[in-house]
């Protein structure tokens, strides 16, 4: 349960942070939320491959780069 809230509370950081339409780096924003916003590093993985899943960010230039879509 601790890691289902981490996950819901990175995804709502993730959204704030990146405005619809922009892009950024995998791993300047996994290092970001894990360094600036103190959140474990597999709850940022996990909670970017649920956005992936549900086409609110997608991978771009073989994975290091999203781009946020909605």
């Amino acid at each position: 349960p601790d890691i289902i809230h981490e996950v819901d509370r990175v995804e709502r950081a993730i959204r704030q942070r990146l405005p619809i339409g922009s892009t950024i780096s995998y791993r300047n924003l996994v290092r970001e939320l894990a360094d600036t916003h103190h959140y474990h590093e597999h709850s940022v993985v996990r909670a970017i491959d649920l956005m992936v899943q549900q086409d609110k960010l997608v991978f771009r230039s073989q994975r290091k780069l999203l781009i946020r879509q909605h």
